[in-house]
């Protein structure tokens, strides 16, 4: 079985945002899910969030992806929002430069959600770059952006 060492090691991994007030980077606590795609952040406009809030607006690196909002699901927990990019960062990029970022990361920025009760900032998709075909036929977005997968494509992983 693992270590509790391991598993807080684990916990205490961050993922930073680039933000423009004052070269500052937001850190987020978010949800390992091994079993879904996207990363999702809440957006300041959230209304019923609990987590920290992400202002897009002041990010300088911030922009929509896509023009229509959306929802992704997550057993009992439905979030609504827009698919938006920005530059994602694994360590702080002010202590560890641009190393371990990506500039232009596509995820999804939660504006409403339902099911979530816990302050957290968002979910970290680690899913496979394959589907289940069980899953195919229900799942009409396709797989979404894949962290791992395009941080091993740049050479930030191995």
């Amino acid at each position: 079985p693992p270590r509790s060492e391991n598993i807080e090691e684990l916990s205490q991994l961050l993922i930073f945002w680039s933000d423009i007030c004052r070269n500052a980077s937001l850190e987020i606590t978010l949800i390992f899910d091994t079993g879904s795609d996207w990363i999702t952040i809440e957006s300041s406009t959230c209304s019923n969030c609990l987590g920290v809030n992400f202002k897009y607006d002041e990010s300088s690196t911030f922009e929509f992806a896509a023009e229509d909002y959306s929802k992704r699901e997550y057993g009992s927990a439905t979030l609504s929002g827009i698919e938006a990019k920005d530059k994602v960062c694994l360590l702080d990029d002010s202590t560890h430069g641009d190393r371990f970022c990506l500039p232009l990361f596509e995820w999804f920025l939660v504006t409403k959600q339902h099911g979530i009760n816990a302050r957290i900032d968002g979910v970290l998709g680690l899913s496979r770059s394959v589907m289940a075909e069980v899953d195919a036929e229900d799942y009409d977005r396709g797989v979404g952006p894949l962290i791992v997968k395009q941080l091993a494509e740049q050479h930030v992983l191995d």
